[in-house]
């Protein structure tokens, strides 16, 4: 059981909604959401794609979405609901500094019958727009998990600062912003077409199925759903659980400090990847010989540059020092911002 499950607010909120919290609590709650998202769905046959999807469960939780980009539209937000008797709304003009994305609020003057009982406000100002797609479903989640007695102010503003059930939310925002009974089709039939997959074929995805997700979410929601093995990483400079505890302690010597290395970050894939045996290992290190080193390198300084190759898996190897595998893997990588993300595929 993960630290989010063992969280007394999440393993709460999941008895709140009459689930069973004894074992896993968060799957508990993602699969109540698809499954309330999915009794919708099949009731509404003309929605066709991830964005009818969207419009279609805010209308069932009577969530309305405002997005800005500069501080004249936040402003106009602000005077929209002001003028609907809405004060509280006055308040969220300097609610939204570097690490607020969005604020949820709940509407005190509005009727049972009114569409916009719920308001969500979100920043896409500057770097913030690249996850306004994620920021969307996350305040969705946060209203599909309402239950009488939550949300005891007007409003609930979402951070960079993570407790457990923002992660939850997340977790549940990953999994239906890109809900499998429309995405998963889609993604099937354009890696058949393409006979295979690719970040071309990401990107094609992306711009006619969820324009407004960044290419990193819709890569790691494509391979996850892809029909082939398929692994997303995203590397950078970073230390072993040993050495972050080394630099930690007290009259360290700065001969004796660790320095970073190119190692994994984070790392997903799909359930071909996984039974075959392909792994990549949280806080492993990149091999010189991978394109993802190469791509790391400080002379590369634009962001979005691109390499692919194919790589010997007994490259990469464990703290142990044997390989993970062996055989052969297409490598795509793409510098993005001070990290790479990569796909890797097998051939």
């Amino acid at each position: 059981m993960s630290v989010i499950d063992r969280d007394q607010k999440v393993i709460q909120m999941a008895a709140d909604l009459g689930l069973d919290w004894r074992e896993v609590p968060t799957e508990a709650i993602i699969e109540f959401c698809k499954q309330r998202i999915a009794g919708w769905l099949s009731g509404a046959p003309n929605v066709r794609t991830l964005d009818d999807l969207e419009a279609l469960v805010r209308k069932k939780l009577r969530l309305v979405i405002e997005e800005f980009s500069s501080d004249d539209e936040l402003d106009a937000v602000i005077a929209k609901y002001v003028a609907k008797g809405e004060y509280v709304f006055a308040a969220q003009r300097d609610g939204f500094g570097p690490e607020t994305f969005a604020t949820l609020i709940r509407r005190e003057n509005a009727t049972p019958s009114c569409l916009d009982q719920f308001v969500a406000i979100i920043d896409c100002r500057g770097d913030k727009a690249a996850r306004r797609f994620f920021t969307r479903w996350h305040e969705i989640a946060h209203v599909l998990t309402l239950v009488r007695g939550q949300m005891a102010l007007p409003f609930h503003r979402s951070t960079v600062n993570r407790d457990p059930i923002e992660q939850l939310m997340d977790k549940i925002a990953a999994e239906v912003g890109f809900f499998d009974d429309l995405f998963a089709p889609v993604v099937r039939k354009a890696v058949e077409r393409a006979g295979g997959l690719n970040f071309d074929v990401v990107e094609q995805i992306r711009a006619s199925d969820c324009p407004r997700a960044s290419f990193h979410a819709t890569l790691i929601a494509v391979a996850t759903r892809a029909p082939v093995q398929a692994v997303t990483i995203e590397a950078g400079l970073g230390l072993k659980k040993g050495e972050r505890d080394m630099t930690s302690s007290p009259g360290l010597f700065p001969e004796l400090k660790p320095q970073p290395a190119l190692r994994v970050l984070a790392a997903g894939g799909n359930e071909l990847a996984r039974s075959a045996g392909l792994r990549f290992h949280l806080n492993m290190r990149v091999p010189q010989t991978s394109v993802i080193a190469r791509l790391s390198d400080p002379s590369v300084t634009d962001a979005g540059v691109t390499l692919r190759s194919v790589e010997s898996l007994r490259d990469w190897t464990t703290s142990g020092g044997g390989p993970i595998g062996d055989g052969d893997v297409v490598v795509e990588a793409r510098r993005h911002v001070d990290k790479v993300i990569a796909l890797i595929t097998r051939r």
